[in-house]
């Protein structure tokens, strides 16, 4: 059962879907982050390391903002800046899967346009990958939601 995590230095990253390549498997739970405890719909509201107010993920490393209105998501309302008040966090969680399988995770990524190239790592089972995006030329109306795919076998 690993665990998959985004981290370090991204903004409003909305992990969409995953999807077994060749088998079955148990879903990600809640892959994007609608349903949750949201205090401040019309904002954010910050999340501390261990907190499990985003339904079926923990946070992890220094705390993520959950975002409510503060910019469009890219789907549904609802989306993670991964980079809360300068320091970088994260969210993880565990999912069933099947030795030897391969999975594809499907997400949105885009950037705080609060500047500069933000940087994703996500990483499950043994495979980590980082994303880049570069937030000029767009704002809190328009954040630039950008498709992205991570591809990982299981190992149990």
């Amino acid at each position: 059962m690993p665990s998959l995590a985004s981290l370090i230095q991204v903004s409003a990253a909305t992990l969409a879907a995953i999807a077994a390549v060749g088998t079955s498997a148990a879903p990600f739970q809640n892959g994007g982050f609608e349903s949750g405890t949201l205090n401040n719909t019309a904002s954010f509201d910050t999340l501390a390391a261990g907190s499990t107010a985003i339904t079926g993920w923990t946070v992890v490393g220094d705390g993520v903002d959950y975002i409510g209105a503060l910019w469009p998501a890219s789907q549904g309302s609802r989306s993670i800046d991964m980079l809360s008040c300068g320091v970088s966090g994260g969210v993880a969680q565990t999912f069933d899967t099947t030795a030897g399988a391969t999975y594809l995770v499907t997400f949105s990524l885009a950037g705080n346009p609060d500047g500069g190239v933000k940087t994703l790592t996500v990483s499950a089972a043994s495979n980590t990958q980082s994303y880049t995006f570069n937030t000029a030329g767009f704002n809190t109306s328009n954040v630039g939601w950008r498709s992205q795919t991570f591809t990982f076998t299981a190992t149990a």
